[in-house]
């Protein structure tokens, strides 16, 4: 951990000064003769010495640990107070658990157990400051999602062994893998698990668990694997199956989480804030999960629900910083700045092996203009009363915000964010929502489920996301990218609710209401390395109308961008090895403008759910562009050159000429193609934390592809049918790869005529759910002449069903 360099400040007769040390007394006057031993007793000094802010005053926290069971709380009247970690100074929410007696449960495997106090709100388990594994099956993998995982029929097998499983978890992937969604086990029942289950409310976009996705916990009978243990609340029995070369005796120190937050900083709600508190050297560790114990909130139409609580949390709040520390081993988010707050600075820490997310920032719904909702179920509920499930029309048309309480002007700089999204997988190293001017720069962020920054709306945008070291993130989730960002704010549902891009012409001139400032995400390095399941990427992931976004200067190493719906984007002077620019149900009137950008491989461009047509009343620029293959042939769509895109860039004729891609240094030495096109050398050295011993690994040119989709066509009743891919399953919100995709349904050919649009998958005929295309058209031909046809088919992220006569449409 880096020390601060704070030096200190002189002694004064008036006790502007408090010492905190573990062999004080809170008995004591703070003093350095005789400090006191409780931050808790020191903020009482601090309050009553500082005068709520007008008498700066230091707290000087001696080395050593602090138990935190319940959180330091701070309010407007602990303002001007700067808290200093003199040496190693430890805040944990673990607490020990003492006078335990071990002795053997079961010889084989060897289990120990030891009594302690019943009813301890317990879920996460260290030993010599090591954190355990949870009872689970199956058990832990760190090669596959949830780190250990199996069917849902396989869960059903095995819980009929368990005597009594309630009180046990049970966490799944989404049914599409957009993010999890985790579940209480209540007790045995009839369900398709065996198990009577009660969700969490942990995904904004429904209940529905994958079928291959699931594991169960806090089960005494799976207590099967070492480094596991299990806690009985009711009798107060812990169980441990210790780890290789582990010791259980009277001496080894054995602590439970019970704390989910350890600094909690609060103001007055459009009244007095919280200012002017620096936390300097301070290491939060070791607190309870969020994911059982939390309340889950919906955000604004994105996929994500949170729990409005970190280890330092942080509301209505102005000028607080928490710098040059430590954040490991949380159960929930490492640092919620929520509601107003303006000023915060998150800077040169470590935080690391993270429940939920890194660091979590967003507002309060009702800063919004016409909030608008998903459909949600017990147990979500929005936090405001005035919301709306897609409200189609939009009668307010100001900009901006509509009340205070978001944040704005904060930064989060020079942080090493490593290993978030443990339970919670809806969840970032930086996740960001109802929020402006956030500034993500310089960090190293890597290792997680999803992707390493996501924007969940576009309200009220001028974020800079920049100088970013980002690999090894979207290891478990599906259909998104490492950047990845919604832009469902009002304009999206306009006429509406549609997923297809449609209505463009009318949405565009409200596109700004909410995002009104544009976002940037330049000069960092992004790398996929891969999925634990082999699933893909999108890259800089812009879903779902993201707008006013400028992207320029990133390395993007295995990985592309995606723009769907959205307007006024502008992708330039970028570099994709590997990469793939993915257009995906593109507006009239997107008016975005890609240049400049060099993109190394065969296919430059993957396109769904849109087509020539749409391209010629989007506004679009495309051109000026380097494509290079390889040694492979570059392939663009056909009608490309026809609509006026790419006629002027450079395609597949000259080398870039990367100076060493063997040390990740892709500073492009072919100046006389890259003058032509115009694009600008960007520094290669300027990544990251710096320092930091954790870097983005060398890219190995693997993945180089020549295909332009490789999707097979046919024409069936007048529409062009496919199979589907990643970017098709994408655009629909599809959730797999099975069905057939309607690419294009003419006006007046019968497919329309049978009530099939463009972007329809057909899923199910009859009752037979489909796999594949051929597997349809063999169904379909062998209905006869005047039979019921009968289809269910995903539109606009619902299942609608259709019914027609066949041979009479």
């Amino acid at each position: 951990m880096t020390q601060s360099t704070l030096q200190p400040s002189p002694l004064s007769p008036t006790g502007r000064e408090i010492f905190v040390s573990p062999s004080g007394s809170d008995l004591a006057d703070g003093t350095a003769e005789s400090p006191v031993s409780t931050l808790y007793r020191a903020a009482e000094l601090a309050r009553a010495r500082g005068s709520g802010g007008t008498t700066p005053v230091t707290v000087r926290v001696a080395a050593g640990k602090y138990v935190m069971a319940t959180p330091l709380m701070l309010t407007e009247a602990d303002s001007g107070v700067h808290w200093m970690a003199e040496g190693e100074v430890i805040l944990t929410g673990a607490i020990p658990l003492t006078g335990l007696k071990w002795s053997h449960y079961t010889e084989s495997p060897a289990i120990r157990v030891a009594q302690t106090e019943a009813g301890l709100s317990v879920d996460r388990l260290f030993i010599d400051g090591v954190p355990q594994i949870m009872a689970r099956y199956p058990n832990y993998n760190a090669r596959q999602p949830l780190q250990g995982c199996t069917t849902r029929s396989d869960v059903k097998t095995r819980s009929e062994s368990w005597k009594n499983p309630a009180g046990g978890y049970l966490r799944a992937l989404h049914s599409h893998k957009w993010g999890g969604n985790s579940y209480t086990v209540v007790g045995k029942g009839s369900g398709p698990l065996g198990l009577e289950l009660r969700w969490v409310g942990d995904n904004n976009r429904g209940s529905d668990m994958h079928p291959d996705c699931v594991m169960v916990e806090n089960i005494l009978e799976e207590l099967d694997a070492p480094g596991e243990w299990y806690y009985d609340r009711e009798d107060g029995k812990l169980y441990v199956m210790p780890a290789e070369g582990m010791v259980l005796n009277e001496d080894t120190l054995v602590e439970g989480a019970v704390a989910t937050e350890l600094i909690h900083i609060r103001g007055v709600q459009d009244g007095a804030p919280a200012t002017d508190i620096t936390f300097d050297g301070f290491t939060l560790e070791n607190t309870a999960r969020t994911l059982f114990t939390g309340s889950y909130v919906p955000l604004m139409r994105g996929d994500w629900c949170v729990v409005r609580s970190g280890a330092l949390f942080l509301q209505d709040a102005e000028n607080i910083t928490f710098r040059n520390g430590c954040i490991r081993h949380i159960g929930g988010n490492g640092v919620f700045i929520s509601g107003h707050c303006e000023g915060i600075l998150i800077h040169n820490n470590e935080i690391l092996h993270i429940g939920s997310s890194g660091v979590l920032v967003a507002g309060l719904p009702d800063s919004c203009r016409e909030p608008s909702f998903w459909e949600y179920s017990s147990p979500l509920k929005p936090e405001v009363n005035t919301a709306s499930i897609h409200k189609t029309t939009v009668e307010d048309l100001t900009a901006g915000p509509a009340a205070e309480h978001y944040p704005r002007g904060c930064t989060i700089s020079h942080n090493h964010v490593k290993d978030v999204g443990m339970w919670e997988k809806q969840s970032s190293q930086v996740a960001i929502s109802v929020a402006a001017g956030i500034r993500v720069l310089h960090n190293t962020l890597h290792e997680g489920p999803r992707a390493a920054v996501n924007v969940n709306d576009g309200t009220f945008g001028g974020h800079e996301i920049a100088y970013n070291d980002v690999f090894d993130v979207q290891r478990e989730t599906d259909d998104h990218g490492m950047f990845n960002s919604w832009g469902r704010d009002r304009f999206w549902s306009l006429g509406g609710f549609d997923t297809m891009g449609n209505g463009g012409a009318a949405k565009e001139p409200l596109s700004r209401l909410d995002c009104v400032e544009p976002i940037r995400i330049h000069d960092n390095r992004f790398h996929f390395g891969g999925r634990v399941d082999g699933g893909s990427t999108f890259g800089i992931d812009l879903d779902d109308g993201s707008s006013n976004y400028r992207i320029y200067n990133n390395l993007c190493l295995n990985m592309g961008v995606k723009l769907r719906e959205g307007f006024h984007r502008e992708v330039y002077n970028n570099i994709f090895v590997n990469g793939t620019i993915h257009l995906h149900c593109t507006y009239e009137n997107s008016c975005d403008r890609i240049r400049g950008n060099i993109v190394i491989g065969g296919a430059p461009y993957a396109l769904a759910a849109t087509d020539e047509g749409r391209f010629r009343c989007s506004g679009n620029r495309i051109d000026g562009n380097w494509f290079y293959g390889g040694g492979l042939a570059v392939s663009l769509p056909t009608f490309w050159f026809g609509v006026g895109y790419d006629r002027n860039s450079v395609i597949g004729e000259a080398d870039p000429a990367f100076r060493d891609p063997s040390v990740n240094d892709y500073t492009v030495e072919n100046r006389v193609v890259a003058s032509r096109i115009g694009f600008v050398n960007f520094s290669m050295t300027q990544f990251g934390k710096p320092g930091c011993a954790d870097v983005c690994p060398v890219c190995k040119n693997s993945r180089v592809d020549g295909r332009e989709d490789g999707l097979q066509r046919e024409i069936w009743l007048g529409a062009t049918v496919s199979a589907l891919d990643d970017a098709i399953m994408s655009a629909t919100a599809a959730g797999s790869l099975k069905g057939v995709y309607l690419e294009n349904v003419p006006r007046g050919s019968l497919a329309a005529a049978c009530g099939l649009q463009t972007g329809d998958v057909i899923r199910w005929v009859g009752d037979v759910e489909l796999v594949e295309k051929d597997e349809f058209l063999s169904l379909y031909e062998a209905l006869q002449e005047g039979d019921t046809v009968r289809l269910r088919v995903l539109r606009s992220s619902r299942v609608t069903e259709l019914s027609f006569i066949k041979g009479r449409a």
